[in-house]
């Protein structure tokens, strides 16, 4: 089944999101620069996915960061999936559907195609989604993980996840744990502060 058969949503710049040009530098070989710690969103970490007919794919799930963002570095020429895929319903429906091995149907995905050039910014915390089963070709991919430096609280990570994503080693806890305390607890104390000033301030 082709893109084109499925609905896709209105492509945003990332300038329009943002509300600045995050790009500073780029190189005669195609590879843009991205400023660090821009404002409102932070990366926490980036990854690199290589993606083959003979690799599999990554299948239906949620994520726990706020926001991510997706940057083709290459695509074949010739290419048959590879395509971000969301499910345009509730989470644990779609969830229940699989798990139970069933198919999703076309009529509850949402298909949004990579092109080299441009980016994916979404948040899919919560959402449900994953990458089109590629048959033929290949593509190599960008994955940034962002949380927003004001609501850096926003995270949905359970500890089973980033148990199994790390070493057996405890460091990345105490990494999680000075995040917690530095970032995300002061972040989170803050925005109840305004919170409640503005509600003071609505009674006055």
């Amino acid at each position: 089944m082709s893109i084109s058969q499925f609905n896709c949503v209105t492509c945003i710049d990332r300038k329009s999101i943002l509300g600045h040009d995050s790009v500073w530098k780029i190189y005669n070989f195609g590879v843009a620069e991205f400023m660090h710690n821009y404002d409102p969103l932070s990366i926490v970490s980036s990854i690199i996915t290589f993606m083959r007919s003979a690799d599999g794919a990554v299948d239906w799930h949620s994520d726990g960061v706020a926001v991510t963002e997706l940057i083709p570095f290459s695509i074949s020429e010739q290419i048959q999936g590879g395509y971000l895929e969301i499910y345009n319903g509730l989470t644990e429906e779609g969830k229940a559907i699989f798990e139970s091995g069933e198919i999703i149907t076309s009529n509850k995905i949402i298909g949004l195609d990579h092109k080299c050039g441009y980016s994916t910014l979404g948040q899919f915390i919560g959402i449900l989604h994953r990458t089109a089963p590629i048959s033929v070709g290949e593509h190599v991919t960008l994955v940034l993980n962002l949380y927003s430096q004001e609501k850096s609280f926003i995270d949905d990570n359970r500890m089973f996840y980033l148990a199994a994503d790390n070493d057996l080693n405890s460091g990345w806890v105490h990494e999680l744990k000075q995040d917690v305390c530095n970032n995300q607890l002061p972040a989170y104390r803050e925005y109840m502060h305004k919170l409640d000033a503005i509600g003071k301030a609505d009674l006055i």
